[in-house]
């Protein structure tokens, strides 16, 4: 189901990853994914390996954009970016969280691409810890601007490195919880519900605290018609 949303991770008061996705961001798609993962690395061992690999982390340039473009401009394989470059794919969504912690071997290039193929392929559905710990350079697009655009962001999972925790945001109208993360913006998607790591609550403790209310009548009508009016306006 089409359910934007974004995949945030903060370290040392910074946003290091800002993945937009496209499909399942509801708690029980993107957010239980993300408990999995916190779950997988709960051990201090390997959440000092994500916090290492995470601070590795960083914004592609526009030169380095433009290489991906025409790597992908030059191959014949279907559907290049999910095969090669997942990492700037809408389809990838947190599972981009095992990709920062394995690593990638290497980013294709025009000059290399069909030698290095076979070993930059990724199966994300069948994520698992690699044995050896990368010390390669994630590139990533900051898609943080999303998480003002209420309307259309409608849940954002944000992994606070500083304070340890899982953090809910919703974009919904009756999720009236405090800015957070996205205090400089005017109106962004708002807390709903925060979790100590390690994650201790269940998963039925975890959908109901992250679940805003139900809409009134009225409530409803208005979002309606907001999003009505913002699909005119795209269009």
């Amino acid at each position: 189901m089409g359910t934007r949303h974004l995949t945030i991770v903060k370290q040392k008061g910074e946003i290091k990853v800002a993945q937009y996705g496209q499909w399942d961001g509801y708690p029980d798609g993107a957010g239980i994914n993300a408990v999995n993962f916190l779950h997988e690395i709960s051990s201090p061992e390997l959440m000092e390996r994500f916090n290492r690999r995470v601070k590795l982390c960083r914004w592609a340039t526009q030169e380095e954009i433009d290489s991906i473009n025409e790597a992908m401009n030059m191959t014949e394989i279907e559907d290049p970016m999910n095969q090669l470059y997942p990492e700037f794919s809408r389809d990838t969504s947190t599972n981009l969280l095992w990709m920062i912690l394995n690593g990638k071997k290497d980013y294709l290039r025009p000059d290399n691409q069909e030698a290095r193929l076979e070993s930059t392929r990724f199966n994300l559905n069948n994520a698992k810890i690699a044995e050896k710990e990368s010390e390669e350079v994630t590139l990533l697009n900051n898609g943080i601007n999303f998480a003002n655009d209420r309307l259309f962001c409608e849940w954002a999972w944000v992994i606070d490195l500083d304070e340890n925790k899982l953090e809910c945001y919703c974009g919904g109208r009756t999720s009236d919880g405090p800015k957070g993360v996205f205090e400089e913006f005017e109106n962004p998607v708002r807390l709903q519900a925060s979790f100590d790591l390690p994650i201790t609550a269940g998963y039925d403790e975890f959908m109901v605290r992250c679940e805003p209310r139900e809409m009134t009548e009225e409530e409803r009508r208005a979002y309606t018609d907001e999003i009505f009016v913002g699909f005119i306006e795209e269009e």
